[in-house]
């Protein structure tokens, strides 16, 4: 019986009304609900497996949905059915006056097996089998698996293809830096790289000073690029004062959209 309902028996001659089945009922209850929340809905708990080499199941016990309940041996069928019986009795009671005892249910019986024709019936496919608390804490991810490393590059369907990655983040074609110096006025500038097999591309530029005496200077200038080719581009520079520059140029290149 659960911790929270128990019976306070302190002498012979207990009073055992109606109220005191009710409570040992819903103490266990309580426990095989809990049973059956914390496996699923349809799923085996215990035994129903195959008695080699026959097509009979053993018996065993499945939870569905907040009960647990015995599932009955028999032959393999493709549905199951919970069945519901009752059994009756006498009662020492005469609700209708009509002399003789009312018989009323007194037992509720219900079970799983194979077949149709019960309260509820559905596919045996449905019931899935736990596994045990000792097959789970066996569990090991294989070598071959733990040891994969995600690649952002990786040919789709490999084992070590990123999935669901972002389709519009940037693909940095080339990058590098080139010292410039002093710009002195006006200058043209092939910027090189490998090639990148598409002319599809934009260049984007940033400027760096060499020394701090210099840094102020960097704000002097304004840029274009033009003459696209797989290896190489060319950067425009115009100076817009007479200051004097340690200037490198940093760039990376991304496909044009």
């Amino acid at each position: 019986m659960g911790a929270d309902k128990q019976l306070t028996i302190n002498a012979t001659g207990y009073p055992a009304t109606n109220d005191t089945w009710r409570t040992v009922q819903g103490a266990m209850d309580d426990i095989f609900e809990a049973v059956a929340g914390l496996a699923g809905k349809q799923t085996i708990l215990t035994g129903v497996r195959v008695v080699a080499p026959s097509v009979i199941y053993s018996g065993g016990y499945v939870a569905y949905d907040s009960e647990v309940l015995p599932f009955i041996s028999g032959a393999y069928n493709e549905w199951v059915t919970i069945i519901e019986e009752n059994t009756t009795a006498e009662y020492d009671n005469d609700s209708n006056n009509d002399g003789v005892n009312d018989v009323l249910p007194v037992i509720k019986n219900r079970y799983m097996r194979f077949g149709t024709g019960g309260i509820i019936t559905f596919p045996f496919a449905n019931l899935q089998r736990l596994k045990t608390i000792l097959e789970l804490s066996q569990f090991a991810l294989p070598d071959n698996i733990i040891n994969i490393k995600p690649n952002w590059n990786a040919a789709a369907g490999a084992a070590n293809e990123i999935l669901n990655k972002p389709i519009n983040l940037l693909t940095v074609l080339a990058r590098g830096r080139v010292y410039i110096g002093d710009v002195g006025g006006t200058g043209s500038y092939t910027i090189s790289f490998p090639n990148v097999g598409t002319t599809e591309y934009m260049p984007v530029i940033t400027f760096m000073s060499g020394s701090a005496g210099t840094a102020g200077s960097t704000h002097d200038l304004t840029y274009a690029t033009h003459s696209y080719n797989t290896t190489s581009f060319v950067l425009q520079l115009r100076q817009m004062g007479n200051s004097v520059q340690d200037l490198y140029v940093n760039y990376f290149l991304i496909p044009r959209f």
